[in-house]
């Protein structure tokens, strides 16, 4: 399934600017893999872009932002596979 999202914020630059559409297709959680950029729900209505930094196991994964000088409370620590939409195809 395809889903669209808009990026909000600079987490994620240079790789998605802010305003950045991105095209997301749900994939299961067995071929999520380290450097995957994803979106992942956070909570109601509430989705976030950022890249796959490491793969625990296929329930637990491990997100990072692309731009080091932002701070998010969801990167390096243990985050629920399961909450990941997709894995982002396309950027424009």
């Amino acid at each position: 399934m395809l889903k669209l999202f808009r990026v909000r914020g600079e987490s994620m630059y240079p790789t998605y600017a802010d305003g950045s559409r991105v095209l997301t297709l749900k994939l299961p959680s067995r071929w999520l893999k380290q450097g995957m950029p994803v979106v992942a729900n956070v909570a109601d209505d509430t989705y976030i872009v950022k890249r796959v930094r490491e793969v625990i196991d296929e329930r637990h994964l491990v997100l990072s932002s692309d731009n080091e000088a932002t701070r998010s409370r969801y990167c390096g620590i243990p985050f629920q596979s399961s909450k990941i939409v997709g894995k982002v195809v396309a950027a424009f």
